[in-house]
């Protein structure tokens, strides 16, 4: 009997060790200590320096320490993988000279490409986002000024840098975030007037299909943005929302724009010098949005976390993150092409608290979690995008107002395939209009179907659950046995039994008696367990640790 005994419990350590990376939580007891930031947020890159952030924004914003003590999802690569060094390869060179045009713009605060693989911008015009525009409770101050006169939205030329088309003149307050889907449609958020948009392919005649939000007027429900940042569009036309300098949070709707989920809360370290780690789906600023859409995942730039937190499109559960030393304290935009396998590319922005730290652009392998390349030397950039192939990237900056053209070296001189754009069309700046929209009625949001056991979690439970029967067996037949001392008492007078009397011959049929003795316990699963086979990514990030 001791010998089957040892087979059991050897049996059990065995699998128990092959699978304890499925079913062993590695989370960290606390994850910190979080508290709620002050309310105003201005758009840091807008300064210099950090004297000037913090004199005009009124308060200091703090550090983050990155400590080593954090689930793996939440570890960054190996430390040969994150020193920095000068030595990462730079595949992609400036393209000199582009745009050819002598473009009058603003600050530029997003960039991205449409159906004819044409460049779009997304500018400011002469109103600038400082600490003069927002009070401190999110209201956008400077209403009496009127909205941008100009065209916020310039469609360019890849190749020669040529206005094709613009449009958005007398529509837009403090311009922030710009998305075309697979049907030419333009997405827009706009931070003063804490709205979103959805308008046909170029702007159709400067009537939007769909708003989001109420003018002017912020707020933390499903029918009320605070500063969004960002759009991202499915295939099937369902689309997130980043939302974004207030409300720290991602919402998804549906192709109509009614409310399906969200997920994300506001998280800030107090004590930067014995910082924890921040938990996941916590944001300080999520600044804008990729769509890993063939691995059915969505990444979303935590801006003031320097990192990329990565969650599943169906759910919103978390799915990983990227933070590298590289990043520095700061992450500005994300974009991403499925090029050799799948590749996220990056831009970070000026560290206040380590100047040695480099502000560029980084292409990511998203299995590896790898910096596969550099480029770039900016100084406040906001945004950026790369084309499908992934040999175009496009990087904008609000200071300098520019937008920079880089291409990959290593694809040498091939002649990239475009369809053809139409002569240069510029729409007049109608007059100004007020967009309204009646209150939208959201539906409640979407349950998700139950989830399946891992089959590695079922069969523990089921080696547990021999191990256990088999270790009470034992225990009644040495009871029985020796017929007397404590353990005779204790289980014997005391009737500790299952489903028989004292006196009745012990059959091990009694332990498994469906109507007396053990009650089924309900267990609830969390969005963090799921089948591998269906999560592309959760082996490679669990994996480097």
């Amino acid at each position: 009997m001791a010998t089957h005994v040892q087979l059991l419990v050897t049996l059990t350590l065995f699998i128990g060790s092959s699978h304890s990376r499925d079913i062993i939580p590695r989370w960290p007891a606390d994850f910190g200590r979080v508290a709620t930031e002050p309310r105003n947020d201005p758009d840091f890159s807008d300064f210099d320096n950090r004297e000037e952030l913090e004199s005009r924004s009124g308060r200091r914003h703090e550090s983050r320490r990155y400590q080593p003590n954090m689930h793996p999802f939440q570890q960054p690569a190996q430390q040969d993988d994150v020193q920095l060094s000068p030595s990462y390869k730079n595949d992609f060179e400036e393209v000199a000279g582009w745009p050819q045009s002598q473009l009058k713009l603003g600050q530029i605060s997003a960039v991205t490409f449409d159906t004819s693989g044409n460049v779009v911008i997304f500018h400011r015009g002469d109103h600038v986002w400082d600490a003069t525009t927002f009070d401190n409770s999110d209201t956008y101050l400077k209403k009496n000024e009127g909205p941008i006169e100009k065209n916020t939205i310039i469609t360019l030329n890849p190749d020669s840098g040529q206005v094709i088309h613009q449009w958005g003149a007398n529509l837009f307050f403090i311009p922030h975030g710009i998305t075309i889907d697979s049907s030419g449609n333009v997405f827009l958020t706009d931070v003063a007037l804490h709205q979103v948009f959805k308008f046909p392919p170029r702007g159709g005649q400067g009537k939007p299909l769909m708003v989001l939000g109420t003018r002017f007027e912020h707020g933390a429900d499903r029918n009320h943005f605070c500063k969004p940042t960002a759009v991202a569009v499915t295939k099937s036309g369902d689309f997130f929302v980043a939302d974004g300098y207030c409300n720290h949070r991602v919402i998804k709707f549906n192709s109509k724009g009614e409310f399906l989920m969200q997920f994300g809360q506001r998280a800030h370290t107090l004590d930067p010098d014995q910082m924890k780690p921040l938990p996941p789906s916590a944001f300080s600023i999520p600044h804008a949005l990729a769509l890993i859409e063939d691995k059915n995942l969505i990444s979303v730039a935590d801006r003031e976390n320097g990192r990329i937190q990565i969650f599943r499109i169906n759910n919103g559960s978390f799915a990983g993150q990227i933070k590298l030393r590289e990043f520095g304290r700061r992450l500005f935009s994300i974009a991403y092409t499925p090029l050799q396998g799948g590749m996220l590319f990056a831009v970070n922005g000026p560290d206040f608290y380590d100047a040695s730290i480099p502000v560029r652009g980084f292409a990511i392998g998203i299995s590896s979690r790898q910096v596969v390349s550099t480029f770039g030397n900016f100084k406040n950039p906001h945004d950026l995008t790369v084309s499908y192939d992934g040999r175009e990237v496009y990087v904008a900056e609000i200071d300098p107002y520019k937008i920079t053209k880089f291409i990959d070296k290593s694809s040498g001189n091939a002649t990239i395939q475009r369809v053809e754009s139409p002569a240069v069309v510029e729409d007049k700046a109608p007059p100004a209009v007020e967009i309204t929209e009646s209150p939208r009625q959201f539906l409640p949001m979407i349950e998700e179907s139950p989830h399946v056991l891992p089959q590695s979690v079922e069969a523990l439970i089921v080696v547990a659950a021999l191990v256990s029967i088999s270790m009470v067996a034992v225990i009644f037949v040495l009871v029985r046995r020796r017929g007397r001392g404590p353990c005779c008492y204790w289980f014997c007078n005391k009737k500790w039994h299952v489903g028989r009397t004292p006196t009745e011959t012990f059959k091990l049929g009694h332990l498994l008696d469906p109507h007396s003795g053990f009650e089924l316990v309900g267990q609830e699963m969390s969005d963090e367990e799921i089948d591998d086979e269906s999560d592309p990514l959760s082996n490679s990030f669990a994996t480097k640790a």
